[in-house]
């Protein structure tokens, strides 16, 4: 099913019309933003948090696609490995659609762990702005010693702290994402990752 509407999928993510004939006709009306949106409950905040998790997915796919389309007299082992690659990709996809509309339309495990994903981007984001806005301010006209001012017990104490908390999240953050990429090759579909990059941010003023 996927084969049929992937660049138009891609597409939609990414703002981009051309290359369409790469993949066939048009997809059908489930596609990865409506389900999304409904797997919870089209809640807004969590259906843009969706959107921000898989997106990295659909962005390795047109890659893909791209290079393809601008490589039509590639070697034949160099196109099979992308070929391969896209097929797997329809399969795992394919399978995360039908995932999606199974949350959509329950509020069993498949709805709970939609809702978790969405919460994960969002912690994820919110701790990286937090750790953003906690830098120091630069100061252009500011001045430091030649010697540096040795560290007090307490300040010792406090970057200790800090970074046995860094190190906790660490190991914390990896078995989750351990626990999804086992869940990911038990149903042959993906999920994401956690770690969702930031496309547009400005600095406060």
């Amino acid at each position: 099913m996927v084969l049929n509407y992937q660049r138009e999928t891609i597409a939609h993510w990414h703002g981009d019309s051309g290359g369409a004939e790469f993949c066939g006709n048009k997809y059908p009306e489930m596609h990865t933003t409506a389900s999304s949106s409904t797997a919870v409950l089209h809640h807004r905040g969590a259906s843009k948090n969706l959107r921000r998790r898989w997106r990295p997915v659909f962005t390795a796919a047109a890659k893909v696609i791209r290079e393809l389309q601008e490589s039509p007299n590639a070697a034949d082992a160099w196109r099979r490995e992308r070929l391969d690659w896209l097929k797997v990709w329809n399969e795992r996809v394919d399978n995360t659609l039908e995932f999606l509309y199974t949350a959509a339309n329950s509020r069993g495990i498949p709805h709970q762990v939609t809702r978790n994903l969405a919460q994960f981007t969002a912690r994820e984001r919110g701790r990286f702005f937090q750790k953003v806005h906690q830098l120091p301010r630069w100061k252009p006209n500011q001045t430091f010693p030649a010697t540096p001012k040795p560290i007090s017990s307490k300040e010792k104490a406090k970057l200790e702290k800090k970074q046995k908390y860094e190190e906790f999240t660490k190991n914390a953050d990896g078995a989750l994402e351990e626990v999804i990429r086992m869940a990911e090759a038990s149903a042959n579909l993906t999920l994401a990752r956690n770690k969702v990059a930031i496309l547009r941010w400005s600095p406060r003023k």
